[in-house]
């Protein structure tokens, strides 16, 4: 099958599990790594798709969401809450209760 590809052709596999992948695709393809994304990388995004659908919540409130609400680290699982909270927000029902992180220690 892969064979039969023309030599201009580009494939792109995503997957958790490249070791499920059948060998004979596995050894004709190049792995690149792609780093997990961090509550506080995506923060910015999903504040800004939350502002453009009419929801302003503070940071402090969106990343208690992110790390405690979800999968840490899955675009998907970050984007489901996004559409979990612009549905509470269009319905007019209460967000997920949070607790605001406390204030950090100032050394002296």
């Amino acid at each position: 099958m892969i064979e039969g590809c023309l030599s201009d052709v580009m494939l792109i596999i995503t997957t958790n599990h490249p070791m499920k992948i059948n060998n004979s695709i596995r050894s004709r393809c190049d792995c690149i790594e792609m780093p997990a994304i961090t509550p506080e990388l995506i923060l910015p995004r999903v504040q800004e798709i939350l502002r453009t659908e009419g929801l302003d919540l503070p940071d402090q409130q969106v990343m208690y969401y992110l790390v405690n609400q979800v999968v840490l680290r899955d675009v998907r699982k970050y984007m489901g809450l996004i559409d979990k909270l612009l549905y509470l927000h269009s319905q007019g029902q209460a967000l997920p209760a949070w607790k605001p992180a406390p204030p950090a220690l100032v050394k002296p």
